[in-house]
C-alpha cells in the first residue's frame, strides 16, 4: 500500500512537471504566431487560388470588387491550375506577376481558421 501511494505521488509529480512545460510552450507558440494546426490551403487548385487572388486584388491592390469577381468567376472555369489562374489575373489587372505572387503569399491565410 505504501508503494502504491509513492507511485501515485510520482505520477502526479510527473503530470505537474509536464503541465508546467507544455503550457509555456503553447503560450510561446501563440505569441510567435505559430499555429498548432497545419494549414491545408492547396494553391494548385484554381478555385482555391481564385479566393486568395480575390483578396489580394480587392484588399491589397484596391481593384473593383465586381470586376475582380466577374473575371475570377470565368477564370476558374478557364484555367486548370492555380498558377495559371494567378498569372492570367496578373495580366488582366496589369500587375507584375512577382508582385501579385507576393500579395498572394500575404493573403493566403486571410480566410483561415487556424490564425
Amino acid at each position: 500500500m505504501h508503494s502504491r501511494i509513492q507511485k501515485t505521488s510520482f505520477i502526479l509529480a510527473l503530470m505537474f512537471v509536464a503541465t508546467a512545460v507544455v503550457i509555456p510552450l503553447s503560450q510561446a507558440q501563440e505569441e510567435s504566431g505559430q499555429s498548432e494546426v497545419a494549414c491545408t490551403i492547396d494553391l494548385t487548385l484554381a478555385g482555391v487560388m481564385s479566393d486568395i487572388v480575390s483578396n489580394a486584388l480587392v484588399r491589397g491592390f484596391k481593384k473593383d470588387e465586381s470586376k475582380v469577381h466577374d473575371y475570377l468567376k470565368t477564370a476558374q472555369e478557364k484555367f486548370k491550375t492555380g498558377n495559371e489562374l494567378a498569372i492570367a489575373a496578373a495580366t488582366e489587372f496589369e500587375i507584375e506577376e512577382k508582385t501579385l505572387f507576393a500579395a498572394i503569399e500575404e493573403y493566403k491565410h486571410y480566410n483561415c481558421k487556424h490564425k
